[in-house]
């Protein structure tokens, strides 16, 4: 019992919690991001959320997530691997 009872602290989801308020949501790639890795995050001067990920550079707006993938033109990501963003400021 007390092997069991040290291995809890190991695996969050074991323990039980009273009082606490916790939010838990359930998204495939379709609804959510586009890929599990995130490299990279960073907020622009609208309040948009941009997540770096291995396959596609990500939009959130605080409802939902646009994703951004490689596109045969010119004014696409020039590949799906994201490692980092630069947040510059806005031009007025």
């Amino acid at each position: 019992m007390r092997l069991f009872s040290s291995l809890q602290g190991f695996f969050p989801g074991s323990r039980r919690r009273t009082g606490d308020t916790a939010f838990r949501g359930e998204t495939d790639n379709t609804e959510g991001l586009s890929s599990n890795k995130i490299n990279d995050i960073a907020q622009d001067d609208n309040g948009f959320l941009w997540v770096a990920t291995s396959d596609g550079l990500n939009r959130f707006d605080g409802t939902e997530v646009v994703q951004y993938f490689h596109q045969a033109n010119s004014n696409s990501l020039s590949h799906n691997y994201v490692y980092c963003l630069k947040n510059y400021p806005a031009i007025t």
